[in-house]
């Protein structure tokens, strides 16, 4: 008998151990590359340059005190020398696992004192395929925020005001989003539990909330942009260059009337609606103020975050599900689970249209070369994708209504397809990556760029022809161990083409002519291009103070309407003569030729407290305001200023033992809380 019912309890925990073991393979294996080397870079910057979490990753205190026990596993792993990629994400990833597994266990804690079947609530959640992404691949501070907010909602359940107080207010002070359901739960306390517990629940909920958040406001209200994380270079990974946005009012834009909506709608949109849903609950009779409508306006909270919420990512979905999953259960009402999927797979139609290689992007941390694809999306498709995302999410809204059959259905297929999709997310992670695993690098980096960060351009002015820019860094150089040799400068010049001429002129009818241009600041790699309504050979080459600049190569690109393209190897800056020879002689109107010229902004040199750089600068020049002068011929300044990026040496200095104690002591504490709350409730 006792081998039977311990043979039932490990058949019942399987699916659990299944899952944990999925969880663990796709987190090593998976990520959002710029996120997870982000996280990467923050363990770095926390453990050996002694830069405290809240200035690297400013989320919430609670959430940053988590993630620094993730940070320390992967300085574990460095010193059992045993450090890559792989124990990198699953180091930083082990937090979120932890407390996605926490979420599932106080779902089903709810299933019982609700009356319904916790387990299979439980397991919906672990294998939702937008659950799975946020806490495996995009690790987002909405899962640590979700988990405190369910936990809240256990504890109201169970008529325990101070408990749930105290954990809605860590919810709040891991992310902001769930601060504007206080209205309708103060009522929810006033109405069911009276004054006392009302005050209770708001003081608490405050003290927690501000405890997670005020040192985070109060460094930005008193330091400004220079609080700001970390910034690696955008060209750390070529997909997220261009990322087109996405919105529920996209689809306008596909019928041209997007201009008419402020840009500042779908803010007003998100909080405006956000505002006046938790104030209707205070429209509800008393004997409707109870459990079930006051998980349900939390739902609605989820709904209106998950669609609406600035930014609109499909990681904030997070925060609809677990409600989505206990209101079905409540309701009877499985059309939630389903409007879930929709959302699912429109969540994955809109990465594809965002990144050149949609789902796949998620594995190329180990295997660089997915990262060469690149998509064609026209921007109407993203509009559409992201506009019908966010209505299936809306779509919740219209299914708020109890269903009249009372028989409790089981959702066993939701769970099969549920499991299919994680089982495709396991193989696909291993078919891509296992073939590379053996040339993984063994540094605390995912790649080389991503030890930087990027200075802010403060002020600049043109000075004597040069142009001047003052910069000033993050917090993290003031406050780190940024001596010696463990940083270093470099310049940074945006390549992106810049027009300098376009123009049509009846000066450029005649064959052989004299023209004077000018560039307004130093240009390299300068392609000038003339269109000729008539065919004929022709060549020019561009004069300055008696010496001759020839291009380097020529071409003609076109036959009866000809397009001549001129390339020029040198820099060019200040007036020049341009020197047109033509076999063609006169053109008949209104036809006349036209001159189209480019080329990359560049400096003609570098110095930084009057000692001459070529771009690259030492550790000892460095400082947390900086003044570099560009020298050339400088009329006006560029549209793209020179950026200034610091970059941490890999080598750089040794772990700082007290930190490296406190992300013990903090990894620990993150273990024992779990056990506890387990055994406990």
């Amino acid at each position: 008998m006792g081998v039977e019912r311990r043979q039932g309890k490990f058949i019942g925990y399987l699916p659990y151990i299944l899952l944990l073991a999925a969880y663990l393979s796709v987190g090593a294996l998976a990520s959002h590359p710029y996120d997870d080397a982000i996280y990467a870079q923050n363990a770095q910057l926390f453990y050996f340059f002694r830069i405290p979490p809240i200035f690297s990753l400013p989320m919430g205190l609670y959430y940053d005190l988590i993630n620094v026990g993730g940070y320390f596993l992967t300085i574990l792993f460095s010193l059992l020398k045993i450090q890559n990629v792989i124990t990198i994400q699953i180091g930083v990833k082990i937090p979120f696992i932890i407390f996605a597994f926490l979420t599932a266990f106080v779902l089903y804690k709810i299933g019982k004192d609700m009356h319904f079947d916790g387990k299979y609530a439980s397991l919906i959640l672990l294998t939702s395929p937008i659950y799975f992404f946020t806490a495996l691949i995009y690790g987002s501070a909405i899962i640590v925020s979700v988990f405190f907010l369910i936990a809240s909602l256990l504890f109201i359940i169970r008529r325990r005001t101070a408990l749930s107080a105290i954990f809605y207010g860590m919810s709040m002070g891991s992310y902001l989003y769930p601060v504007i359901a206080i209205p309708f739960l103060l009522r929810y306390f006033w109405v069911r539990e009276g004054k006392r517990s009302a005050g209770i629940f708001f003081l608490l909920s405050s003290v927690f909330a501000l405890i997670g958040q005020v040192v985070t406001f109060l460094l930005y209200f008193s330091k400004g942009i220079q609080a700001q994380a970390p910034i690696s270079p955008t060209t750390f990974f070529a997909p997220l260059i261009s990322v087109q946005p996405y919105s529920p009012l996209d689809i306008l834009n596909i019928f041209n009337l997007g201009r008419i909506v402020p840009a500042e709608t779908i803010n007003i949109l998100y909080y405006g609606s956000a505002i006046i849903a938790s104030l209707i609950y205070f429209a509800l009779p008393k004997d409707k103020v109870n459990l079930s409508s006051l998980v349900i306006f939390l739902f609605i909270q989820g709904i209106l975050f998950s669609s609406l919420a600035p930014g609109n990512l499909p990681s904030y979905m997070a925060a609809e599900i677990p409600l989505a999953i206990i209101v079905a259960f409540m309701l009877r009402r499985w059309i939630f689970i389903g409007l879930i999927w929709v959302s699912s797979f429109f969540s994955f139609w809109v990465m594809q249209t965002i990144n050149p290689s949609g789902f796949v992007i998620y594995f190329s941390d180990l295997n660089q070369n997915i990262l060469k694809m690149r998509n064609s999306y026209p921007s109407w498709v993203v509009s559409l994708t992201g506009s019908i995302y966010a209505i299936s999410i809306l779509l919740n809204l219209l299914f708020l209504r109890k269903k009249k059959e009372k028989r409790d259905l089981i959702p066993r297929k939701t769970m099969v397809a549920q499991y299919s999709v994680i089982g495709a997310i396991v193989i696909t992670a291993i078919v891509i990556l296992v073939p590379v695993m053996s040339s993984v690098p063994a540094v605390m980096f995912l790649t080389p760029q991503v030890n930087t960060f990027e200075a802010q351009e403060a002020s600049f002015a043109i000075v004597d022809g040069n142009l001047v820019v003052n910069y000033s860094m993050p917090l993290i150089l003031e406050y780190g161990n940024f001596q010696g040799k463990y940083v270093s400068g470099f310049i940074y010049y945006n390549q992106t083409p810049i027009t300098l001429y376009n123009f049509s002129t009846t000066d450029l009818m005649s064959g052989n002519n004299s023209y004077n241009i000018s560039f307004p600041y130093p240009v390299n790699d300068v392609a000038l291009t003339l269109f000729s309504p008539a065919a004929g050979n022709i060549s020019l080459y561009l004069e300055h103070d008696g010496k001759n600049y020839f291009p380097l190569n020529s071409s003609v690109l076109s036959g009866g309407k000809s397009e001549h393209l001129f390339h020029f190897a040198s820099t060019l800056d200040g007036n020049y003569s341009l020197i047109v020879e033509s076999q063609s002689q006169y053109y008949s109107t209104p036809d006349f030729p036209s001159l189209f010229a480019e080329g990359r902004t560049t400096a003609n040199g570098v110095s930084v407290d009057n000692v001459t750089e070529d771009g690259a600068i030492p550790s000892h020049l460095i400082s947390d305001h900086m003044s570099i002068t560009f020298t050339g011929l400088f009329l006006k300044a560029p549209p793209f200023l020179p950026e200034l990026y610091i970059a941490v040496n890999s080598f750089g200095p040794t772990l700082f033992i007290p930190y490296v104690a406190a992300g013990a002591l903090i990894f620990c504490m993150m273990i024992i809380f779990s056990v506890l709350f387990l055994r406990r409730f």
